[in-house]
C-alpha cells in the first residue's frame, strides 16, 4: 500500500519549527547517520519556553541572559535577536525554579522539581555535579565568597552545601512549610530565609540556629530580594503586599498594597528602583528611597512571572503565557514580541505541512488553526474550530485537512475557509490520521483500536 509521509515538524510553545535532513527534504526522517538540523522557525515573535518562567537572570555583559521554566529547562538567550543559544536539561527533566550565576560567569546553579540543584558549564550545556535535596528545591542563594551556597525546598528546609566538594554542609530547620528564598547578610555571617508559614527567620550560618523570627501575618512569603550593595532587602509575600527592609536590622522602610497576588520582585542595577509583576496583568516600577510608584505597564495575556531589569537598567524582561517580553523602564512601550503578536500564546501542539512545503498549519489548545507562509515566517490566515485538535494533515493536492481528535470523527477541512466539508465517523478518539493513494484514501486509529480507512471524495468507509 503506498502512503503519503507528511514533512516533519516540530512543536514548542508558540512557534513551529521544520525540521529537515539536509540530503532529505522530501520525507520525514533522516537517513541512518544523518543529523537532523532545524532550517527554519515560523510565528516566532518572542522568546519561547514549553512552560511557565519561573526564574530570569542577565548576565554581566548586557547581551545575554538566563531563563528558567516548568519545561524541565533552563536556557541562555541572546538579548538583541532572541536567539536561543544554549539550553540545560537533565535527563530527569522536571520544573526548573531558580537560576544563580557563579563568580567569573563560567558555570552556574540551577533548581529543580526533581529534588536537584545542578551545576553546569556555561559554555558547553555539560553537567558538572549535583546536589541532592529529599524534595523539590526552590531557590539558590550564593554565599559571600563563593564556595559555598544555600539552596531552599518544600521539605521546610534551607540546605548549606559546599559548591566544590558537593557535600552537605548544614540544614536549617524551623520552618513550618516550604521554604521559598533566601539571602545572606552580615557579610554572610546570617541567613535569612522566608517561607510559606507566613515567617522571616534570621540563623546564624556557622551555627544553623534561628536566631531571630519575623512574624507579621505576613502570608506566603514568596521572594526575599537584596539590593545591589546588600543594606536592604524587597520581599513579595501572600498578603499582596511589597515591602522594603533594612537587611541588618529587619527594619520596615516602606510597603506598598496591591489588589491582586504578586511573587516576584527585582532589583534595578543602580539600586534605585525596585519592580514586581502583579496578577492584575501589570508590572509596577517604584523608587526604591521611597516607595512612589514611578511607571504602570500593561501586560498582554496574564499574569507575568518572572521579572528582571537588563543590566544597563534601561529594559524590563517579564515572563508570561510560555513567552519572555521586554520593555523599556521608563515608558513602558513594549519592544519583544511587538504589538500583535504572539501569533499562538498557549503552545503549538499539532502541526502539518502542505505537500510543497510552502505553507504549515498549526494548532494549539486554543483551539484555532493558524496557517503561515514559511517563506516569510507571516501568518496568512486562522481558523477558529470547536475540537480539540490532535492530529492533522494536509491532503497532496493541498485542497483538505483531515483533523482528529477528542469526538469520534475525522474532519475533512477546506484549507481555504476552514470549513468541515465532511464528516468520517469512528468510536472513540482520533490519534493518527493520513492520506494514502495519492490522496484518494483517508486512514485514522484510534481509542476504538481499530484502523478506519474511507474513500476521501465520498466519504464512503471502505
Amino acid at each position: 500500500m503506498y502512503l503519503d509521509p507528511p514533512l516533519s515538524a516540530g512543536k514548542e510553545a508558540g512557534r513551529v519549527t521544520l525540521i529537515f535532513a539536509a540530503v532529505a527534504l522530501s520525507v520525514g526522517l533522516a537517513p541512518a547517520g544523518e543529523v537532523l538540523t532545524a532550517v527554519r522557525v515560523v510565528g516566532e515573535s518572542g522568546f519561547h519556553h514549553a512552560g511557565s518562567l519561573s526564574e530570569i537572570v542577565m548576565l554581566s555583559d548586557g547581551e545575554r541572559f538566563l531563563s528558567s521554566a516548568r519545561d524541565g529547562t533552563a536556557r541562555l538567550w541572546d538579548l538583541k535577536s532572541g536567539e536561543e543559544l544554549r539550553r540545560f536539561i537533565r535527563d530527569d527533566a522536571n520544573d526548573v525554579w531558580g537560576i544563580v550565576v557563579l563568580p567569573g560567569e563560567k558555570e552556574i546553579l540551577t533548581a529543580g522539581g526533581g529534588g536537584f540543584v545542578t551545576r553546569w558549564e556555561l559554555a558547553t550545556g555539560r553537567e558538572v555535579m549535583s546536589y541532592k535535596h529529599t524534595g523539590s528545591v526552590f531557590r539558590i542563594a550564593l554565599r559571600p565568597g563563593g564556595k559555598e551556597f544555600v539552596a531552599t525546598d518544600n521539605k521546610n528546609l534551607a540546605v548549606l552545601w559546599n559548591l566544590e566538594t558537593g557535600k552537605k554542609v548544614r540544614t536549617f530547620r524551623g520552618h513550618t512549610d516550604s521554604v521559598y528564598t533566601a539571602m545572606f547578610i552580615s557579610d554572610g555571617k546570617r541567613l535569612l530565609t522566608g517561607a510559606s508559614d507566613g515567617k522571616l527567620k534570621v540563623w546564624d550560618v556557622e551555627s544553623g540556629k534561628c536566631e531571630r523570627t519575623y512574624e507579621k501575618d505576613l502570608g506566603d512569603v514568596f521572594t526575599i530580594r537584596p539590593s545591589p550593595d546588600g543594606s536592604q532587602f524587597a520581599m513579595c509575600s501572600g498578603d499582596d503586599k511589597l515591602r522594603l527592609f533594612e537587611s541588618e536590622t529587619l527594619k520596615l522602610l516602606w510597603k506598598s498594597e496591591f489588589e491582586d497576588d504578586l511573587n516576584v520582585v527585582c532589583w534595578s542595577p543602580d539600586g534605585t528602583r525596585l519592580a514586581t509583576a502583579c496578577e492584575d496583568k501589570f508590572l509596577y516600577v517604584f523608587n526604591a528611597e521611597s516607595g512612589k510608584e514611578l511607571k504602570k505597564i500593561a501586560v498582554p495575556h496574564g499574569y507575568h512571572t518572572p521579572i528582571s531589569f537588563t543590566s544597563d537598567g534601561e529594559e524590563l524582561i517579564s515572563g508570561g503565557d510560555n513567552m519572555l517580553y521586554r520593555h523599556k523602564a521608563a515608558s513602558g512601550k513594549r519592544i519583544v514580541p511587538p504589538a500583535g503578536d504572539p501569533k499562538v500564546r498557549f503552545g503549538v501542539e499539532t502541526v502539518a505541512l502542505s505537500r510543497s512545503g510552502d505553507l504549515v498549519y498549526a494548532v494549539g489548545s486554543d483551539k484555532v488553526i493558524q496557517v503561515w507562509d514559511t517563506a516569510g515566517g507571516k501568518v496568512v490566515k486562522s481558523f477558529e474550530v470547536q475540537t480539540t485538535i490532535e492530529t492533522m494533515v494536509a491532503s497532496p493536492n493541498g485542497q483538505l485537512l483531515a483533523t482528529g481528535g477528542q469526538g469520534g470523527a475525522v474532519r475533512l477541512r477546506s484549507t481555504k475557509t476552514g470549513a468541515v466539508v465532511r464528516e468520517l465517523p469512528a468510536e472513540g478518539s482520533i490519534e493518527q490520521v493520513i492520506f494514502a493513494k495519492s490522496g484518494a484514501w483517508v486512514i485514522a486509529g484510534g481509542a476504538d483500536e481499530k484502523v478506519h480507512l474511507w474513500e476521501t471524495a465520498t466519504g464512503e468507509k471502505l
